[in-house]
């Protein structure tokens, strides 16, 4: 799985569109791309730092936000 790097402030990640949000009783950041005021696919990162991606789309794109944040280093894999 992808996780966002330890020494990585999470405020970076608003520089990549990410907004921070309150849901239920944690904060995570997210990234929403909508297509016709549907969401068409987003990517969370919860207080855990994982990546979670969900596409409700019939394209199977990975959204380009995913590979600027592994190029720039923000990124590492972890074992599950």
């Amino acid at each position: 799985m992808l996780k966002i790097k330890d020494n990585v402030d999470l405020k970076e990640l608003e520089k990549y569109k990410f907004k921070p949000v309150n849901y239920i009783n944690q904060r995570i950041h997210k990234f929403v791309t909508i297509m016709a005021d549907k969401e068409i696919n987003s990517i969370t990162i919860g207080e855990d730092r994982v990546l979670h991606y969900n596409q409700m789309s019939v394209h199977n794109e990975l959204d380009n936000v995913l590979y600027d944040l592994i190029k720039d280093g923000l990124v590492e894999k972890v074992d599950d």
